[in-house]
């Protein structure tokens, strides 16, 4: 099996993907969000992030979080509510050897209602 072909296959075993994002010159996940065309443009994130701290709120798979990286940010912490993206953003973030491990973390939401805490 080539690596490709691997790669290819843990892409479908994820099932789900909400970002789009290209893991190798001709291999994109299957998502339906296009964040590199749809919103990148328009966001102002700066060219050069070295040095900067990110930390990416709702990441989903996390290609926010990557594209701070390569643009040199020093740490980027990716965080989100659903912990069913955590493997996909944990794949992607290893198909190319990042340069440190990737830090993900998840939390719960809770209503107060669902918490027994009073609103008022």
């Amino acid at each position: 099996m080539t690596f490709d072909s691997w790669l290819k296959e843990q892409i479908a075993v994820e099932g789900y993907w909400f970002h789009r994002m290209a893991l190798r010159p001709g291999l994109d996940t299957p998502g339906w969000s296009d964040p590199a065309r749809e919103k990148l443009p328009y966001i102002g994130l700066p060219t050069r992030m070295d040095g900067m701290r990110v930390l990416d709120i709702g990441c989903a798979e996390g290609f926010f979080s990557f594209e701070a990286e390569r643009r040199g940010a020093r740490e980027v912490i990716a965080i989100d509510s659903f912990p069913e993206t955590f493997a996909a953003s944990i794949f992607a973030a290893r198909r190319s050897a990042p340069k440190r491990p990737p830090t993900c973390a998840t939390c719960t939401i809770s209503s107060p209602r669902r918490s027994g805490r009073s609103t008022s």
